[in-house]
């Protein structure tokens, strides 16, 4: 009985469900672009890290973060090499710079990450691709999720960087859109020639330990063998660190937590006075069901299954919406947004709760009704 009448009483009128309908699926679409704008800020924050094959990583005391890095002597990653579980260094050197492209004349900031050309600590397949190229001197890879005014990055195009004439060597895909418009990867010897810094200092050293070795009990070994200057990291401890610093300490990631909570809480308002509405035109029906003897909590079915029939309608449209949107993102602005099953299953989730807390506060009315005041 009880979805019969919640069925009926939610298509009584269809334009008023059509409206309702849009506006939850609205609601619902935006938690799911916060979401996804938060996952990739998640996801971008750490992706310069997933480049590289290693496990132990270290970083100068006063590190902040990816942006920031600061940098240290290269000596630490020789003194870890004593411990007999290290197999092997590399190392990677961060600078600001710029890039001009000669053909429009246009300028951009630009990041410029020095590597040695080791093919064994680099385990993304682009980079790889293009590590021989960086053997010639004067040449760059180029990130093709650079900023437009990049222009043209054909293999081969003169460019400048730092007001001195590079070429474009060949392409990865990266995006390092929270840190600068975009990057060039270049060898350790160009990266001196670019940036003018001391060859013996660094920004990330990264150690590959033995087959078999415990990276949680090296680390704290070489924590006695290092000197203070330098903080060391498992693999996953970086990444993590670098995401917990861009969502709980830089405006970005806060600003997406708190646009989650509010396209929920909008959620809950628009389903509220929908439930509001509709329960308020039929108060004299739910009374007249209680003088017919149905219980408070068969009655209250009617508007909670009213309010999950709502629900369902407004998540599946924002679901399919947000797959499209989520693309077209991507594909403008290179923001690695990526709507999977997780992130599917918590927006479903977060629509039954808003479907509950809504029938908590619309049923109050059905609870204060009384038969007698029908006659």
């Amino acid at each position: 009985m009880r979805v019969h009448v919640a069925w009926h009483n939610v298509f009584q009128n269809k334009k008023r469900t059509l409206a309702a309908v849009g506006g939850i699926s609205f609601s619902i679409l935006l938690v799911f672009m916060q979401l996804g704008f938060l996952d990739a800020t998640r996801t971008a924050a750490a992706s310069l890290f997933q480049i590289f094959d290693y496990d132990l990583g270290l970083v100068s005391e006063r590190y902040k973060f990816l942006g920031a890095p600061d940098s240290f002597d290269r000596m630490r990653l020789t003194q870890a090499l004593v411990l007999p579980e290290v197999e092997a260094a590399a190392s990677l050197r961060i600078a600001r710079g710029s890039w001009k492209d000669l053909a429009t004349k246009s300028t951009s900031q630009l990041l410029i990450f020095g590597i040695p050309v080791e093919p064994r600590f680099i385990r993304d397949p682009g980079v790889r691709a293009g590590l021989e190229t960086l053997r010639k001197n004067n040449a760059v890879m180029v990130d093709l999720f650079s900023h437009k005014d990049y222009g043209d990055l054909s293999v081969g195009k003169e460019v400048e960087v730092n007001g001195k004439s590079v070429s474009i060597a060949s392409h990865f895909r990266l995006g390092v859109t929270l840190f600068s418009e975009g990057c060039v990867i270049v060898s350790s010897d160009d990266f001196s020639r670019l940036t003018l810094e001391s060859g013996r200092t660094v920004s990330y050293g990264f150690l590959r330990l033995r087959p078999g070795s415990d990276p949680v009990r090296v680390r704290d070994r070489l924590k006695g063998v290092l000197p203070d200057d330098v903080l060391i990291f498992t693999k996953k401890e970086m990444i993590q660190q670098e995401q917990d610093y861009f969502l709980s300490v830089k405006p970005v990631g806060v600003i997406f937590q708190v646009g989650v909570l509010v396209a929920f809480i909008v959620g809950v308002v628009i389903l509220f006075q929908v439930l509001n509405t509709d329960i308020t035109t039929r108060l004299d029906e739910f009374a007249t069901l209680k003088a017919m003897g149905f219980g408070d909590w068969s009655i209250y079915g009617i508007g909670i299954q009213q309010a999950m029939l709502y629900a369902l309608m407004g998540y599946f449209p924002s679901l399919l919406l947000g797959f499209v949107v989520f693309h077209v993102v991507h594909l403008l602005s290179r923001i690695p947004m990526n709507l999977d099953f997780p992130m599917a299953l918590f927006v479903f989730s977060m629509s039954l709760l808003m479907c509950v807390l809504s029938c908590i506060l619309g049923l109050q009315k059905v609870k204060k009704t009384d038969p007698a005041e029908l006659y």
